[in-house]
């Protein structure tokens, strides 16, 4: 028999076999590797022989991982930040003309964004404009997005007949839902504004791609004409759930943590 790899016959191996238990990549086969070493350690390894030793590994990952780790990741991050802000909120990884050019990016994209909302004319469209830049129909939006992320989820394999149909149900259900929010917005908002924001633009899309999901789902349901092949039925459910990408714009950490990304 061998040793396994890595292990702790010398330094090096056991500070690499201590690394992977701290990143926890494939610490459990370690941790079971040592839990087989027996008293002689010129033995082979036997099953379960010194069950004892886990105890170590799981105070390491506690400790190693949770801790020391995420302090070591903080000081990084923390260094980064004071020497981004030395050079006025620039990356420090880019040169004079690179920084111009992300700034120039910037600009525009800003200017893409329309600064502040026309109230339209007309009385009716006026009240669904204030009804589509409320927080409470924010919120609902949001609401509505993490139910269909919830009802998406509670698909599994081999799933009965009956859980088919109302998996279709409540997909044309949400449907309908994000749609009525799209022609709420057009109407309050109006074509130019509606588009000149990115996220409504993200929205159309999805919007777009769930309606011929839902056609191409009910066809072959019903009608036994399948409008899709299951490569392309799979895309368009992968684009129902980019929904989830929306809640980035309400959340604070989530939106700094992808401008940072960005920048």
């Amino acid at each position: 028999w061998r040793s396994t790899q890595p292990h702790y016959d010398n330094l090096g191996e056991a500070l690499l076999a201590l690394f992977e238990v701290a990143t926890l990549e494939g610490w459990p086969a370690l941790m079971y590797a040592a839990m087989d070493v027996t008293e002689d350690r010129h033995a082979h390894p036997q099953r379960n022989a010194t069950p004892a030793h886990a105890l170590f590994y799981v105070i390491f990952v506690v400790m190693g991982s949770f801790f020391v780790m995420n302090i070591f990741v903080g000081v990084v991050v923390h260094k980064f930040q004071m020497a981004k802000e030395r050079t006025d909120g620039a990356s420090i990884f880019l040169t004079e003309q690179q920084r111009g050019f992300v700034d120039r990016v910037k600009v525009l994209l800003d200017a893409g964004r329309p600064k502040r909302l026309r109230v339209p004319r007309g009385d009716c469209r006026r009240a669904v404009f204030y009804v589509v830049v409320s927080e409470g129909f924010e919120l609902a939006v949001i609401a509505a997005i993490v139910l269909n992320m919830g009802a998406i989820s509670l698909n599994h394999y081999d799933q009965a007949k009956a859980w088919d149909d109302a998996d279709l149900g409540l997909n044309l259900f949400f449907t309908v839902v994000f749609l009525l929010e799209l022609v709420l917005k057009w109407v309050g908002l109006g074509p130019r504004q509606y588009f000149a924001d990115p996220w409504n633009r993200f929205d159309a899309f999805i919007v777009l791609t769930s309606l011929v999901d839902n056609a191409s789902e009910f066809m072959a349901t019903f009608y036994h004409i399948p409008l899709l092949n299951a490569m392309n039925l799979s895309l368009f459910r992968i684009f129902r759930l980019a929904r989830v990408v929306k809640l980035v714009n309400v959340n604070p950490g989530l939106k700094t943590l992808l401008q940072s990304l960005i920048v």
